[in-house]
């Protein structure tokens, strides 16, 4: 991902070396104990956590906006162009036709950027809400493997409604 926004070898190797020389102790009865090296991933509280977070998610949004270009995902309006996804910290929100076609895309991208990136999607904590679709809508949702919810829907602590 560093590599495709231009950042240079050197700069890499880098961050790779600041990732890996990271290290814990776990203390027992007050005794540090030996280090645990960390060999790969970022530590919950890393300073540099949100900013690589940032950078992977901007890559989901740039897979969603290609295949809006290309015509695997429908236009959400026929002459306007919508975004049609949010992205704000670990909160992502996408918008999209409710048709057999946008969900399975939809699928496979989440499921594409999951094995490229390692990021899941936590579908126990996920939620879709069908404003307009073909019928039986809502059960495709269920395929999605996550709850369906009903408006309003809160994001990022505003109600959203229509």
């Amino acid at each position: 991902v560093l590599r495709q926004f231009g950042f240079g070898h050197r700069f890499l190797k880098w961050i790779a070396i600041l990732l890996s020389s990271a290290s814990t102790r776990v203390l027992l009865n007050g005794v540090p104990g030996p280090p645990i090296w960390h060999k790969e991933g970022l530590r919950q509280g890393d300073s540099l956590s949100p900013q690589l977070f940032v950078l992977a998610v901007d890559t989901l949004g740039r897979l969603f906006r290609r295949a809006h270009d290309t015509g695997i995902l429908q236009p959400l309006h026929p002459r306007r162009p919508i975004s049609a996804i949010s992205l704000y910290a670990d909160d992502v929100m996408l918008f999209y036709h409710a048709t057999t076609s946008d969900i399975a895309a939809v699928k496979e991208i989440l499921n594409l950027f999951g094995r490229a990136s390692g990021l899941k999607v936590n579908y126990a904590k996920s939620s879709a809400t069908v404003l307009h679709g073909e019928q039986g809508a809502p059960e495709m949702i269920t395929g999605l493997g996550c709850s369906t919810a009903a408006l309003p829907v809160t994001y990022l602590g505003i109600p959203l409604t229509t």
